[in-house]
């Protein structure tokens, strides 16, 4: 008798554990629509679903009425050059940018807001434009000084690998910068 009351009340739980997980899967499904055929869209969205993943959200493929859907669009008309504006639709949202740099800071806008552990359905709606139009960074590369120095030599290998300048770049587009200036030591030795 007991044993099956024990099968009884396992069977139970696995099946309320079961019915839990299913119920919140929808409602954290999110599809990301954008034009694939854009390099920076796709850069765009795939910083997008990373942070989604993090946070917990099933990235789908295919478009599903019960999730959520993220829309990333170029609009040239309506907003400025490297201007974004986020828009809650009901349930989805539409990240749109006056041109592919708008739209990849709006979209690194809202990865920002879930890796703050902000909700999708507490995400509000904004409208950003720089203040700026130049936002610089000036990277000197340690090829030929004119002294040698061992500062200077440590660095060589530094900026010869491209996970170095991938991850550079990506801290660029994060924190809204441009233009990138790379200078090399003194040209003094040359002339």
């Amino acid at each position: 008798m007991m044993k099956n009351f024990f099968i009884v009340f396992v069977a139970l739980i696995t099946a309320f554990m079961i019915t839990s997980c299913n119920k919140g899967k929808s409602s954290r499904s999110v599809y990301v629509e954008f034009d694939q055929s854009s390099p920076q869209a796709l850069y765009a969205s795939g910083r997008l679903k990373d942070a989604l993943s993090e946070s917990g959200y099933s990235v789908t493929e295919l478009s599903n009425k019960s999730g959520t859907k993220i829309e990333l669009s170029v609009k040239t008309g309506d907003l400025p050059a490297e201007s974004f504006s986020v828009t809650k639709k009901g349930k989805n949202i539409v990240i749109a940018g006056g041109d592919s740099r708008g739209m990849i800071y709006g979209a690194l806008s809202v990865s920002e807001d879930l890796r703050n552990k902000v909700k999708l359905q507490n995400i509000k709606d904004r409208m950003e434009t720089p203040y700026y139009p130049l936002r610089a960074i000036k990277h000197n590369t340690p090829w030929d000084s004119y002294r040698p120095s061992s500062a200077i030599d440590q660095h060589y290998e530094t900026v010869r690998d491209l996970g170095y300048w991938e991850a550079f770049l990506d801290m660029m587009a994060e924190n809204r910068f441009n233009s990138l200036g790379i200078f090399n030591l003194h040209p003094f030795v040359y002339m």
